[in-house]
């Protein structure tokens, strides 16, 4: 199969687990928009950190998640043409279920996602073994976990709707908006995504009370990330139709492009508020670290192409990349001396 294509079908699963679908996309550019290289040879090094190329269960494989213990979690595609969710330890890759996608990961080694059933989506708890959510009969997707358990995510019936669920008992949050949750932290503050009719707006729940974000001027807005101190990351529509990659804390959402015409999108931050970019150019796509007004460009890891997905609170980042031999493969980025 051509690289490209190879690259927009991860592309588009990795939009899915990370968006969950229904309107989502837009704040990095798509990957497919490059023709992509493969190098003669690739060391999968960047400046100030070692990378290591985590093995695969089948086919291409992508992560989307990590805890601070460096365990990691993922996809990979397998031979049936959908996903088997995965899960990195120590080095080891193990499959955690079959026609399924992982989203989330907590630092006791608890997994979010869901499976693929005929039947749609049923989103899941993995704690060394599969347990389905008690509303599992609805086209659910679990989609994130904090370290007391509480999972967050979005199931569908005649709209979208959030639920955030606790050791066997669901709640339906923000039943008033046509939304779905996409992140959340320890406190309980659970980022969500309203899909209105023309466009989508990011909101963050808290014990029932709802604030709206606000936007960078356009009409779209997207929560990507939160932190515990509460700051969310994402992407925001400007007025003349970019898309920003944004910070949001105390109330008000800052652009973090460096330039006025660049497309980027914040895909993850931790809790010392270093924030994970992905920016798109006219001539190329990079990979962006920002913590306290300076960037730093984390390039591609040595490969042809690379985009990061997640960091934790030890600096260490996860994402996907092209190896040297033409496949797809997920990578944990350490930094040096950790």
């Amino acid at each position: 199969m051509p690289l490209t294509k190879r690259l927009i079908d991860v592309s588009l699963l990795l939009s899915a687990a990370l968006l969950a679908g229904c309107g989502g996309g837009g704040g990095g550019g798509e990957a497919g928009n490059f023709t992509m290289t493969e190098p003669a040879s690739a060391s999968y090094e960047a400046a100030g950190y070692s990378v290591t190329i985590l093995g695969a269960s089948g086919g291409d494989c992508y992560a989307v998640a990590l805890n601070d213990a460096g365990d990691v979690v993922g996809n990979c595609l397998n031979g049936n043409g959908g996903t088997d969710a995965v899960l990195w330890s120590n080095s080891n890759v193990s499959v955690l279920a079959t026609s399924a996608q992982a989203s989330s990961i907590n630092n006791h080694g608890e997994v979010a996602g869901w499976l693929d059933t005929p039947a749609g989506s049923r989103a899941f708890l993995h704690q060394g073994f599969i347990t389905q959510l008690d509303f599992s009969d609805r086209n659910a997707r679990a989609l994130a976990i904090n370290d007391a358990g509480t999972i967050a995510g979005r199931w569908s019936s005649d709209k979208e709707r959030a639920f955030v669920e606790k050791r066997g008992t669901m709640e339906e949050i923000a039943p008033e908006l046509n939304a779905y949750a996409v992140a959340m932290n320890n406190a309980g503050q659970v980022v969500l995504k309203e899909v209105r009719p023309d466009s989508f707006r990011a909101h963050l729940w808290k014990d029932g009370v709802l604030t709206d974000l606000g936007s960078l001027g356009g009409k779209f807005t997207q929560g990507q990330d939160i932190n515990s101190k509460g700051q969310v990351v994402g992407w925001g529509e400007t007025p003349v139709g970019r898309y920003h990659a944004f910070i949001w804390e105390n109330g008000r959402m800052t652009s973090l492009a460096r330039t006025i015409d660049e497309h980027s999108s914040a895909v993850a931050v931790n809790d010392h508020g270093q924030v994970l970019i992905r920016a798109a150019t006219a001539t190329a796509n990079q990979n962006l670290l920002w913590e306290n007004g300076v960037y730093t460009d984390l390039g591609h890891f040595g490969s042809a192409f690379a985009e990061v997905t997640a960091v934790n609170n030890h600096g260490q980042i996860v994402g996907w990349l092209f190896t040297d031999t033409g496949k797809i493969r997920a990578f944990l980025a350490t930094p040096r001396g950790l």
